[in-house]
């Protein structure tokens, strides 16, 4: 049905552990591969049937490559579509049945979603049968549903990302550039934001790389967003052509998504790139004109 992979980059840790057991109570159709070597993780995995790949390509700063992991995934996945999950987010049943209902409608897409940051310092007893429930109960109370920027999952058929530039993993810019490629070889690209909950459990950022700052803004981070191609390359949930909600799946439509659309035409029609560009100087100055209001 669905091969999900990861990398576990600093540690193991409960949070991680955490993660790979949700996806792995998705059941026995979804195979798991997760690469890294993290202290512990060989173990992990055996002990579980995970799949572990524990040698990673890495650049000049001693972080992952993208492109490696996710071309060595693609060729060892059995199923036909893949998916990349962040090592800190946990899944639940309505991701796979998000998964289902998609492809039910179509052959080949990606399939996206914003996060849900939650404070989550525990290990989760995956023995309570109510686990699921009390954390969604949780997440819908006590939890932050993050900006559009804020996907950490990434369905798509296997074999279909594969001209991926070395982009360093965790360090922003990488993943929202999934989403323009996606697009760019036309692929409908499917916002499951309304009916998944995709938990990121909160956590601190190594001060050894400056911190959240150090990760967004740091020498790696602007690395990325020049193997990226720049801002115009940066999509995210607006980007998507589609979305599924608890009524079923259907074209974007609102004006938040349509005004994106004429925003970034320019990106696959450079032809439109006055429009593009003088909309989105108007739109800017509107909003700016009502927020002093």
């Amino acid at each position: 049905m669905l091969t999900i992979f990861s990398i576990c980059r600093e540690s193991l840790g409960y949070r991680e552990k955490n993660a790979f057991e949700s996806w792995r109570n998705l059941g026995e159709d979804v195979e798991i591969i997760i690469f890294g070597d993290a202290k512990g993780l060989s173990e992990f995995c055996k002990a579980r049937r995970i799949i572990h790949i524990k040698e990673v390509k890495r650049n000049e700063f001693g972080t992952p490559l993208v492109n490696d992991f996710f071309l060595k995934a693609q060729e060892l996945a059995k199923n036909n579509f893949v998916c990349f999950v962040n090592a800190d987010i946990i899944l639940f049943k309505d991701f796979l049945e998000a998964f289902k209902k998609i492809s039910s409608k179509f052959e080949k897409f990606m399939m996206i979603g914003r996060r849900t940051n939650l404070d989550v310092k525990y290990p989760i007893n995956f023995g309570d049968l109510s686990w699921e429930k009390k954390l969604k109960i949780r997440a819908l109370q006590e939890g932050d549903l993050y900006p559009p920027a804020g996907v950490d999952y990434f369905v798509f058929p296997k074999k279909t990302i594969i001209k991926i530039p070395p982009f360093a993993v965790g360090r922003t810019k990488y993943d929202n550039w999934l989403i323009f490629y996606a697009r760019s070889i036309g692929l409908p690209v499917v916002d499951t934001t309304p009916s998944v909950i995709a938990i990121h459990q909160n956590h601190e950022y190594p001060t050894r790389l400056g911190g959240q700052s150090g990760i967004w803004e740091g020498p790696e981070a602007k690395q990325n967003l020049s193997l990226a191609g720049g801002w115009d390359h940066i999509f995210d949930t607006r980007d998507a052509t589609y979305i599924l909600t608890l009524k079923g799946i259907s074209f974007h439509m609102d004006l938040e998504h349509l005004s994106r659309r004429i925003e970034t035409l320019h990106v696959f029609y450079p032809s439109f790139k006055v429009i593009s560009k003088t909309y989105s100087k108007i739109r800017k100055k509107i909003i700016r004109l009502l927020n002093k209001e």
